[in-house]
């Protein structure tokens, strides 16, 4: 089994598709169906746990399930034999994964980026919000700025810019975080420091000196 998570905020039902084959990417497989989990209590992204299990019987029949394990809602759905690929099949599709194998790992390389990329805008967004005037306005409009230029790359395919804004933006924002926990920092008082007005010590304000009482003998 695997766990996966939603993809947007809210996302109260997934898709779980099943393909077989050996290509990269799900759509150069061949589909053997689909179903959806409904039913999933809204939440943030990446929040909700969704477990999906793959059992193969000794008939070859596979059975998929899907389990929010956050309600414990299920759903699931079974493969028959007749739906598999035959051998010849098989062999092709082994040939064709050759075949395409650095074609499919750089694509795989290009959509990691794309996630990493729109993961990193969506812990920004949620930083700036979360932040208040804890972050200064030039530097939340820098940020507001390069978050806004990496989606649009995004969203064009373009993989270069997507790379580079990725990376400026990674940088830039853990300068702004770090300059939020220095200022979170610097408005706690360090444990033991005494505050003005505090004289409780044993110092000479109160003009007294404090002899130990000589040992007995």
């Amino acid at each position: 089994s695997k766990v996966f998570t939603t993809a947007a905020d809210g996302q109260t039902e997934v898709e779980v598709a099943v393909f077989q084959g050996e290509r990269t990417m799900a759509r150069d497989n061949m589909s053997l169906g689909s179903f959806k989990l409904t039913g999933i209590a809204p939440a943030p992204r990446g929040v909700p746990q969704i477990e999906v299990t793959f059992d193969i019987d000794s008939d070859g029949i596979v059975h998929v399930s899907a389990k929010d394990l956050g309600t414990n809602r299920e759903q699931s759905m079974v493969v028959s034999g007749r739906q598999k690929m035959s051998e010849e099949e098989i062999k092709r599709v082994v040939e064709e994964a050759k075949k395409y194998e650095e074609q499919d790992k750089q694509k795989k390389q290009e959509i990691e980026l794309k996630n990493q990329a729109d993961q990193l805008a969506y812990s920004i967004d949620k930083l700036l919000s979360e932040s208040g005037d804890k972050i200064s306005s030039e530097d939340r409009g820098k940020l507001e700025s390069l978050v806004k230029d990496l989606r649009d790359a995004i969203n064009e395919d373009n993989m270069q810019r997507v790379k580079l804004l990725f990376d400026q933006l990674q940088k830039e924002s853990m300068r702004v975080g770090q300059s939020v926990y220095e200022k979170a920092q610097a408005q706690t008082p360090a444990d033991g420091v005494p505050q003005e007005g505090d004289n409780n010590d044993n110092g000479s304000d109160s003009g007294t000196e404090y002899i130990p009482p000589e040992d007995s003998k």
